[in-house]
């Protein structure tokens, strides 16, 4: 809730402790080892169930803890992939590579975790512009199972705009295009502009390497001139 509310909640906890009596801070960690806490309370909701009572709080904490190594997995690999890309934009493809690789080492094997789908993603546009398209393919394939099994439909999108541009790039037109329809339909029902006029513009290209100006030179005209308005 703090991170969705963009409240530091050690700065919160500082704060609070300054109250001279009453109040003993506790800070979130990424998960609690040992076993007095982890596990010694669950003999105590154990028993109490003889008894038929609900140790509610209990269990609650126990999910929580259990919970909070996997939230740390995906908060460090959202990190690495927002260096990625942040490296990526800026052409420096040497440590976007770096980060791309760290962030996927964090989240794999890691069952269901939420940035997998992102990492592979990421990585994958990454090692497209160095020019290994065979590892780029694997990895934008994957990237879509994972979108696609977890319902997330704008990274599913990306991952066919990017399989799109792939296609187009390793000389692939009738994959590119599937791919590349495929996205502008998903961005299309998403409502989603700038993904939207990036299919477009793979399309239009694919149009231009195929002789096709007429429909090439609307698509991208389109693309562009949304680009202005969103601007």
């Amino acid at each position: 809730l703090s991170l969705r509310m963009n409240i530091d909640i050690w700065e919160v906890n500082d704060a609070a402790a300054t109250k001279p009596f009453g109040y003993m801070p506790f800070y979130p960690g990424p998960g609690l080892g040992g076993h007095c806490i982890p596990v010694d309370p669950f003999y105590l909701s154990w028993k109490a169930k003889e008894w038929d009572f609900s140790t509610r709080f209990i269990e609650l904490a126990g999910e929580v803890n259990t919970a909070m190594p996997y939230h740390v997995v995906d908060a460090i690999a959202a990190a690495l992939n927002n260096l990625c890309i942040t490296a990526m934009m800026s052409g420096d493809l040497k440590a976007a590579k770096r980060f791309g690789e760290e962030g996927l080492l964090v989240v794999e094997g890691v069952k269901e975790s939420q940035g997998l789908a992102s990492a592979q993603n990421n990585l994958g546009m990454v090692v497209r512009n160095l020019g290994d398209a065979e590892r780029a393919a694997k990895l934008f394939a994957s990237a879509r199972a994972g979108y696609a099994g977890g319902g997330n439909q704008r990274g599913l999108a990306a991952a066919f705009t990017n399989l799109a541009i792939l296609g187009r790039q390793t000389g692939d037109a009738t994959h590119a295009r599937e791919n590349g329809m495929e996205a502008l339909r998903l961005y299309t029902a998403l409502g989603f502009d700038e993904g939207k006029l990036d299919c477009l513009e793979v399309l239009g290209a694919l149009d231009a390497d195929a002789g096709n100006a007429e429909s090439a030179l609307r698509m991208i005209c389109v693309a562009g001139r949304r680009r202005e308005e969103l601007a």
